[in-house]
């Protein structure tokens, strides 16, 4: 196994690697070393071991492996984090160490910190903000983040980069990469579960996590999803101050979500702040599409002065497209319903097959798991439980959950945790009939109503060419003899009269369809003074329009009735 770089990277990327591996037989996973470097590793290993073995080899093999990939550094615990996020093939004794992965790192020196301010932004750090706090808030391997105030006196956080990080993680993606490849070739249960195929989902993410200019965007985006919901937001971000390893936003004085007394002694409704927040995460997963990813405590704040709770650290996130997200309102109604046949659809629609599947032995795993777990009273009902095992069935019989969906189910799972936190009597299913009532409300909102009438009215007018170009095609046949249609007079007289009704009535829904987008449209158009009045002449408009359009229907309905 060899680790691939040129230029003046070779030597470091070569030096990390015996380094990496060291550290593998340090703790007891040896066999992921190259047998070309077992030398060099044992060597550099028993160099490196300080007393420790003994205490390390008393330990467990989840504890070990948690040990390790916080002594490999920051590209390590991350993956270990995003790893424990799949929780549907991590062992529970594995998944409870890895839940504990720390990235906590002493702070990098104030003289760094300046040098990256100028470095990025082109200015002395004195001309851009009034106060710099240098003490940083908190420290981390990839960055850490400090106080300041800006010179209109807004109170900001701003996150920096830890210099050469960049290199060191770009240097330990390529040794990820060749021990992956390394297991694929050795184990079939790393095939199995494609590790290669994982890293390199993973060096997509941890790339795109190291831009702040993502994660800015990423702030912003998720403040416009929130707009629809009350009392919840996304901090705001300052573009003037942001570059790659540069980020300053709004400084959120508050508390974690989880931190029910200081909630309490802010006279804070907790039971409202539970709603509050399934309502953001279903318009955020269900209704939108684009979702915060990682919403644990840490991640979501509540401000004690205003009451609002704030989705911080949004450098993790998830899009789900229409179907995605109508399957998994599907499946939230499928588990309130107790329905196993519907639960096996939904999922054999949103996975992907890795390995032939037996539909018929899934619907009995599912049946066995809604039996298990919906059996007594919905309100005990747990979805992280239930989703858990889902996703494990899954796994043992041939499906796999791409990875943004799998986001969004960890985000459902999370939700519940800190809802149950707020307000312990919360039933938890009404977070499903919540969802599905959104959901079906957001279809008809002006907007919505207006794209879906708006699609169906171009669906009409690019079918209309195609029934003409017919029916001419059709006369020049009958006219040249290629086509010949023998109709008695009485036929005739049929025909005109059924063709006059076709066309009376053909005309009539165009004007109903073109008289329902006016309305929408007319809605959507906001003015002052008597102009302030055209919103509701749209509805008024709109009203009548579906009004007439229900009597037409009724009318052919009954007629077709009669006929029978």
């Amino acid at each position: 196994m060899s680790v691939n770089a040129t230029g003046s990277s070779t030597a470091r990327n070569l030096r990390r690697w015996w380094d990496v591996q060291a550290i593998f037989i340090r703790y007891g996973f040896g066999f992921l070393v190259s047998k070309a470097d077992v030398r060099q590793a044992r060597r550099a290993a028993s160099a490196g071991k300080n007393g420790h073995a003994d205490e390390i080899e008393r330990l467990e093999t989840p504890q070990r492996l948690r040990l390790m990939l916080q002594e490999l550094g920051p590209t390590f615990i991350k993956l270990g984090q995003v790893v424990s996020s799949q929780s549907n093939i991590i062992p529970p004794a594995y998944l409870a160490e890895l839940e504990k992965l720390q990235d906590r790192v002493p702070p990098f020196p104030e003289a760094d910190v300046r040098a990256l301010l100028i470095s990025q932004l082109k200015q002395q750090p004195e001309y851009l903000f009034r106060e710099f706090n240098y003490t940083p808030l908190a420290a981390a391997s990839i960055g850490q983040v400090h106080t300041a105030t800006l010179n209109d006196f807004s109170s900001v956080v701003v996150k920096v980069q830890r210099p050469g990080i960049q290199q060191q993680i770009q240097s330990d993606l390529a040794i990820m990469h060749e021990v992956a490849r390394g297991l694929e070739g050795a184990t079939n249960i790393a095939r199995h579960y494609n590790a290669l195929g994982v890293v390199e989902e993973f060096a997509a993410s941890i790339s795109k996590e190291l831009d702040y200019t993502n994660e800015a965007a990423n702030m912003d985006q998720l403040r416009k999803v929130l707009s629809a919901v009350a009392g919840v937001r996304a901090p705001k971000v300052y573009w003037d101050l942001i570059t790659p390893t540069v980020l300053t936003m709004e400084n959120i004085a508050g508390v974690k979500v989880n931190d029910v007394r200081r909630i309490e002694e802010a006279g804070i409704d907790r039971s409202r702040l539970a709603n509050t927040f399934v309502h953001a995460m279903v318009q955020q997963i269900l209704i939108d599409g684009f979702f915060h990813a990682d919403v644990h405590p840490g991640n979501v704040f509540v401000e004690l002065r205003s009451g609002d709770i704030v989705f911080l650290d949004v450098g993790m996130t998830g899009q789900l497209d229409s179907r995605q997200r109508n399957e998994i309102v599907d499946l939230l109604r499928g588990l309130g319903q107790r329905d196993a046949h519907r639960i096996t659809q939904v999922v054999l629609s949103l996975g992907i097959e890795f390995k032939p599947v037996s539909v018929d032995a899934l619907e009995r795993d599912i049946n066995r798991l809604v039996k298990r777990h919906l059996s007594g009273s919905l309100a005990t009902f747990s979805y992280a439980g239930f989703l858990s095992e889902l996703l494990a069935s899954l796994t043992d019989n041939g499906l796999r959950v791409p990875s943004d969906l799998l986001f969004a189910l960890k985000a459902i799972m999370q939700t519940e945790q800190i809802v149950r936190v707020l307000n312990p009597n919360f039933n938890i299913t009404e977070l499903a009939m919540t969802a599905s009532n959104m959901v079906l409300l957001s279809k008809f909102n002006p907007a919505a109503l207006r794209e879906s009438v708006t699609n169906s009215a171009d669906q009409v007018l690019r079918v209309l060419p195609l029934v003409g170009d017919a029916v001419e095609q059709y006369v020049r046949d009958a006219r040249s003899g290629r086509r010949t249609t023998r109709l008695d007079p009485g036929d005739m007289q049929y025909l005109s009269g059924a063709l006059n009704s076709t066309a009376n009535r053909f005309m009539l829904a165009l004007l109903l369809v073109g008289g329902m987008i006016a309305s929408v449209l007319v809605m959507g158009l906001r003015g002052e003074g008597i102009l302030g009045l055209l919103p509701i002449v749209g509805l008024i408009g709109f009203v009548a329009s579906l009004g007439m359009s229900l009597i037409v229907v009724a009318r052919i309905l009954w007629q077709q009735w009669r006929g029978m």
